[in-house]
């Protein structure tokens, strides 16, 4: 299990290309889809507690990027508690996670009506879409 994210951590050189690794990662989705978020985050918590070998931190990332994947609020928040210092790029991880999750609001502003050309007789009309801040 883990096998490729193995090869991901031993050739990854910063935590953007780990996070797109983990995003799409097979076993990282699976994981995602067997577990509830409150899971993955138990799971998160003991595999960082005390970990014995490889495989452990295998399986503490696995779960980052599987809560990641969850979008669960309460598990991206509990995330901030957690002593992450025993990951490499740790800190960083969970701010992309969080950089991720952020629900981004859209505000509907109107629309545009216009002639694509004097030539044509159909009108376009296009939304317009403004994130906000």
């Amino acid at each position: 299990m883990f096998d490729e994210l193995k090869i991901s951590l031993t050739v990854a050189n910063d935590a953007g290309f780990l996070f797109k690794k983990l995003m799409r990662d097979n076993d990282v989705v699976t994981l995602e889809r067997n577990k509830t978020p409150e899971q993955l985050l138990d799971g998160f918590e003991k595999a960082l507690k005390a970990p014995k070998d490889i495989s452990d931190l295998l399986s503490a990332y696995a779960y980052l990027g599987a809560i990641s994947l969850s979008n669960s609020p309460t598990a991206i928040a509990a995330l901030d508690d957690l002593d992450v210092s025993g990951l490499q790029w740790g800190e960083e991880l969970i701010a992309r996670i969080k950089q991720r999750y952020a629900p981004s609001q859209r505000i509907y502003m109107g629309e545009v009506t216009s002639n694509k050309s004097s030539m044509s007789s159909s009108n376009s009309t296009q939304r317009i879409v403004i994130p906000s801040v």
